[in-house]
């Protein structure tokens, strides 16, 4: 796996006081303050949560692999250095779970798509804001989240990982790249095939990706 940068050479300066936050949660918590761990987990327990989700079979096996993401990296919390971002190292210990979860077997992701997908920098809703009039709206749009699911499912764990990451957890490719231990170019590349195989899966459905 590729070795982690310092934070502070690719963090945006939006992202930096986020950053010194969990620094100081993390120092907290390598020094035994456990309610320190537990704004940490309180924080991004959601996001991990939702990136397994895109990747297991159910959502009870997406809970348990979060859990143990967390329990997992509390144990090895001692080995996170100054200058490695949290959340990033916290990604890469869920993907690492799921990628050996999934060596059991296929995957049908039971993603949550109620916010709906990243597109451009923007969340497109796949949802209707006020649906209660409109029952072919409403079954048209839950043919399009089943659809959708059905199409990250058919993705190879590469590709699956990246689309997951950039369009439902909105993560930009540079974190991506740090996440998964691989050049950007990778992982603009596995977005790509990513992306064209869903347009073809989605065609009829989602007019872009």
């Amino acid at each position: 796996m590729a070795a982690v940068a310092p934070v502070d050479t690719w963090l945006k300066s939006g992202e930096r006081p986020a950053y010194r936050e969990d620094l100081a949660l993390v120092r907290k918590a390598q020094s035994g303050r456990l309610d320190a761990y537990e704004a940490l987990f309180a924080r991004y327990q959601g996001r991990i949560y939702n990136i397994i989700c895109g990747m297991v079979s159910n959502p009870e096996d997406a809970a348990d692999l979060t859990q143990e993401t967390f329990v997992k990296a509390y144990r090895a919390l001692g080995s996170l250095r100054d200058g490695q971002a949290f959340y990033a190292w916290l990604c890469r210990i869920a993907i690492n779970l799921c990628r050996n979860f999934r060596r059991g077997g296929p995957a049908m992701p039971p993603i949550s798509l109620d916010e709906g997908m990243w597109m451009d920098g923007e969340r497109v809703p796949l949802e209707v804001a006020d649906s209660s009039h409109e029952p072919s709206r409403i079954a048209e749009v839950h043919a399009t989240a089943d659809a959708v699911r059905r199409a990250i499912a058919t993705l190879t764990p590469d590709h699956q990982e990246v689309v997951v990451m950039h369009h439902l957890e909105g993560l930009p490719l540079d974190h991506i790249a740090r996440v998964v231990g691989v050049p950007i170019g990778t992982v603009k590349s596995r977005l790509s095939r990513g992306r064209d195989c869903l347009k073809r899966a989605l065609r009829g459905f989602v007019e872009a990706l």
